[in-house]
């Protein structure tokens, strides 16, 4: 027979496990509440912005962060804020694309899944065109590469440095003078971005012109762009979008200007002149007159072209 000591620690013991069976009860009920409010914000993105686009004369909506997913692309760029974009008459944005491919890389950029008839060839390249285009063709997963057949030759991030190291400070922009550098490739390529120092605080309008003129002459000019602002927080160069990709024809002279204001920043020593990439595709660089910030093939600004081939 218990005694009423026993009794009292016996229901003392029930009472507490009850308890702390509600209490495990109300914390998985509070954290499925957290997890239900999570992915409510993300359905909703309640403070994104919603943009409207007309691709090819079809409307698509979708958020800002979507069409932003993979930063370092020329779709991310386009909408960064960095570019005035044309719109159409109702004030959406107008991407002049075939609208059913940029349907089928909107949704995989909003589900991570390409719907794509693995057996239609002509579709797939027509995609991988796109992919490129928009400066994606990098951020597609290897478990999809396949089914469009991306290979490593037509991957958007080829960079070509120009510089073997990279002096942490010392590069000044007091006497606001330009930076440039000129140079040819013996395979035709698509330039995508430019490669800059910077500070905290940088400023910088980039020109890239036929020849080997500083200043060009207006005609030759191919490519303006700023003066955009950015800020860079190491020696890693800022990549600078063109605002469409730009075909460089093998074997011509092109140069490159950058002009540059804010604080010191980093810059390149140990220069090459000629750079070999897969072993076949080469750069040769040139100091170019007029160049008025001292940049040329062995120490300098503008570190790194982006391109594909």
């Amino acid at each position: 027979m218990m005694t009423i000591a026993e009794e009292f620690e016996e229901k003392a013991m029930a009472i507490h496990e009850h308890i702390k069976l509600e209490q495990k009860e109300l914390a998985e009920q509070v954290q499925k509440f957290e997890n239900e409010k999570k992915q409510m914000e993300l359905r909703n993105k309640i403070d994104e912005p919603i943009l409207e686009l007309n691709v090819g004369g079809t409307h698509f909506t979708t958020y800002k962060s979507t069409l932003c997913k993979y930063p370092d692309s020329m779709l991310a760029a386009m909408f960064s804020g960095r570019y005035d974009l044309r719109k159409d008459q109702k004030g959406r944005f107008f991407i002049d694309r075939p609208p059913k491919l940029f349907e089928i890389i909107l949704n995989w950029l909003r589900t991570d899944t390409l719907s794509i008839d693995v057996e239609d060839t002509a579709e797939k390249k027509a995609l991988q065109v796109e992919l490129d285009y928009f400066g994606l063709s990098n951020c597609v997963p290897d478990h999809l590469k396949k089914d469009v057949e991306i290979s490593e030759h037509t991957t958007y991030r080829l960079k070509a440095d120009r510089f073997k190291v990279i002096a942490p400070r010392g590069w000044s922009y007091q006497c606001a003078g330009s930076d440039a550098i000129g140079f040819k490739v013996n395979t035709n390529i698509k330039l995508h971005a430019i490669g800059l120092f910077g500070s905290s605080n940088s400023t910088a309008e980039v020109i890239i012109a036929k020849g080997y003129i500083v200043p060009p002459n207006p005609q030759d000019i191919l490519v303006k762009i700023g003066p955009t602002s950015y800020s860079c927080s190491s020696s890693e160069p800022y990549e600078m979008m063109l605002p469409s990709p730009l075909a460089v024809q093998a074997n011509m002279d092109y140069v490159i200007i950058a002009t540059v204001s804010g604080g010191d920043t980093p810059h390149g020593t140990n220069g090459q002149w000629e750079i070999i990439l897969q072993n076949s595709i080469k750069f040769n660089f040139f100091k170019v007159k007029g160049n008025s910030n001292g940049t040329d093939t062995v120490r300098g600004q503008i570190p790194r072209l982006i391109f594909s081939t």
